[in-house]
């Protein structure tokens, strides 16, 4: 039997936690592009924004080329701010998140009563922005140091979401930053998740060494499910998923049984599997196969999802039936 997809419809994503979150995040990776210690990365940062473009039902076609954003970007500026009424917080985080970066260099980007505007608007103290500059030092050019940029930044992310209270509906994917998880995430997972019902959230990835635990753990903390991608053994993404588990979290874990696809960890060969933790069910998937989107978005994937949140709706964990796995098979 093949599922019925429904995909969230942009409005449906606009929770106080995804506008805030993903909104400050965007105009802040918006403005860092014009530093030269950002243009390595440009590639996966134009992707990045790419992607969350088309989630909110952005038209816009990034320039492949870094140099040509950063002539143009401000066309993406206007075109948050035309989003509509329904995605206000996620403007309003935006603009600060662009202004940020702009306060750092000495360039204004939007008038400060406006910026104050916003902040007391997201129920932030104004002074806080005053506060995270000062913490960036500047070079013998006057020039912010990149590394205490991108922290402050993320502190000022932190501090946009720290009122969001957690959301039942929203899932926070744990996965790797290199290829292909990044595809795999807009064009396979996210699928899957809002086809029942849940929003996808994914971190924005760093640059260079950048302080971000604190704004992951908080991210975290304000979501309903946690959704890992283990095929690498990750470390960052089993803390992810340990960390989202220990705090309550609704957990779904997916991993690729295609050898090509394993890195060190595995012996050739020898597919090891992790720890069966907290009764979490790590549904597999095998990239080699020419058919396995069809199978993870309309066959296993669907069946593991609705079994895992039925199994999850018990409020007693000694309620929550046993043998996921052999009801998931229907044996």
């Amino acid at each position: 039997m093949r599922a019925v997809t429904r995909h969230l419809s942009a409005a449906d994503r606009l929770s106080p936690l995804y506008q805030r979150f993903n909104g400050v995040m965007f105009g802040f990776f918006a403005q860092m592009a014009t530093f030269e210690a950002a243009r390595d990365q440009w590639p996966d940062l134009r992707l990045r924004m790419q992607h969350f473009c088309a989630e909110i039902g952005l038209q816009e076609d990034l320039p492949a080329d870094a140099d040509e954003f950063v002539k143009t970007r401000n066309q993406i500026f206007h075109a948050v701010l035309a989003l509509g009424e329904e995605a206000s917080e996620l403007q309003l985080a935006f603009g600060l998140g662009y202004s940020f970066v702009g306060l750092t260099t000495d360039t204004e980007v939007m008038a400060r009563s406006h910026l104050d505007g916003g902040m007391s608007s997201l129920h932030l103290d104004p002074t806080l922005l005053d506060e995270l500059v000062a913490k960036v030092s500047r070079d013998e050019r006057g020039r912010p140091h990149f590394d205490e940029l991108m922290t402050e930044g993320l502190n000022l992310a932190a501090a946009v979401i720290e009122p969001c209270a957690r959301e039942a509906r929203t899932c926070f994917v744990a996965m790797p930053f290199r290829e292909p998880y990044p595809a795999y995430c807009h064009e396979v997972y996210r699928v899957l998740l809002e086809s029942h019902g849940l929003r996808c959230l994914r971190a924005w990835g760093g640059m260079r060494n950048e302080k971000h635990h604190d704004l992951l753990v908080a991210l975290i903390d304000r979501c309903g499910y946690v959704f890992a991608e283990l095929t690498d053994a990750n470390p960052n993404v089993t803390y992810e998923l340990g960390f989202g588990t220990g705090r309550g979290l609704r957990s779904l874990a997916v991993m690729d049984e295609n050898p090509a696809a394993w890195k060190d960890w595995r012996e050739p060969g020898k597919p090891r599997k992790l720890s069966n933790l907290m009764g979490v069910a790590v549904m597999p998937y095998d990239s080699s196969q020419p058919d396995w989107r069809r199978e993870f978005l309309d066959d296993l994937g669907p069946r593991y999802v609705s079994v895992a949140k039925e199994i999850y709706s018990k409020k007693d964990p000694e309620d929550r039936p046993s043998g996921f796995w052999s009801r998931l098979l229907g044996r």
